[in-house]
């Protein structure tokens, strides 16, 4: 079977999204992965609705764009890329206008194609424009459809508690607790327009370490883990500090550095988010493996005195008796 074949086959599949809210994301990553195998992050960007603005490109931004788009014609036909590339006329706005449209309509009938019932509906009577669709049906049917952006964003600064515990209660699994604050994060991310999330703070990576650090820093388990972690970012800093002023190594203006309250109101001395989850994992690991290591000192003490009993009784000959 060739690979044109297989992605026939592939798109063939039955499928359908009906608008349901938890139906959001898996529908949200299966459009993106046709549109990216059909034209790579050409694909990608005019399902988000990243795409520039061509009519107001500059000579030098329009030339950038055109060779994305070619590269996005390679995926699938290097004999049209190289059509394309001789043909002056490839290279005008007109022309790339036209294409991107072209690629708009075909993914909104992929995507009706594969709706039903209000989905479909709702694809059928927009009127806006298709470079739009995704942000519309977001607001449709995306997470957050239903109004409650703010209880989620208060749910995750209070560092996502079940039922009324701590964030980080005690015996938790440290792992799967990081994994669901970092996809909340990523909720956000996706959830907000591209345009807003250089200021939108809950897709911030920023705000994701800060909220973790207010929730377990005082934690006895991982105290100490954090204060190393920071401790950590503070020396990077001062040594990049003093690089910057050309500065000799050893030779650290300890009292620039500024104090923990300053410090407090300054992203630049947080540590990346790799660096807090996968610090605080390593130590949740000790604590399990050291838990384990406990039960298992205490399990064979238990143990002991039942063993000890069944050694004395195999050597002890049992002589019948009769009444």
């Amino acid at each position: 079977m060739s690979s044109k074949d297989k992605e026939e086959k592939e798109d063939s599949v039955k499928w359908s999204f009906r608008g349901d809210e938890d139906e959001w994301d898996g529908f949200d990553r299966r459009i993106t992965r046709w549109m990216r195998k059909k034209l790579g992050a050409v694909g990608e960007s005019i399902w988000s609705g990243e795409v520039p603005e061509i009519e107001y490109l500059s000579d030098e931004d329009l030339l950038d764009h055109c060779y994305r788009v070619l590269d996005a014609l390679k995926l699938n036909d290097n004999a049209l890329a190289r059509s394309c590339k001789k043909d002056k006329e490839f290279w005008t706005k007109e022309w790339q206008m036209q294409w991107l449209d072209r690629q708009v309509t075909l993914m909104a009938d992929y995507i009706e194609e594969h709706s039903k019932d209000q989905a479909e509906l709702e694809i059928i009577n927009y009127t806006g424009r298709k470079l739009e669709l995704r942000k519309h049906l977001y607001k449709q049917f995306g997470a957050g459809s239903a109004g409650d952006i703010h209880e989620k964003e208060l749910d995750f600064e209070r560092g996502l508690p079940e039922n009324g515990k701590k964030a980080f209660p005690k015996g938790c699994d440290l792992i799967v607790k990081l994994r669901k604050l970092e996809a909340r994060r990523l909720y956000f991310f996706r959830m907000c327009e591209p345009s807003k999330r250089s200021t939108y703070i809950y897709c911030q990576e920023s705000k994701l370490v800060r909220i973790v650090l207010e929730h377990i820093g005082d934690d006895p388990d991982y105290k100490d883990c954090v204060s190393r972690v920071l401790d950590l970012v503070k020396v990077k800093r001062m040594i990049e500090g003093s690089k910057k002023k050309k500065k000799k190594p050893m030779s650290i203006n300890l009292s620039a550095v500024p104090d923990m309250h300053e410090r407090s109101f300054s992203d630049d001395w947080l540590p990346s988010w790799i660096l807090l989850s996968s610090s605080l994992i390593v130590e949740y690991k000790k604590l399990v493996k050291a838990s384990g290591d406990v039960l298992s000192k205490t399990s064979n003490a238990l143990d002991a005195p039942i063993s000890t009993l069944q050694t004395l009784l195999s050597h002890v000959e049992l002589i019948p008796f009769s009444i």
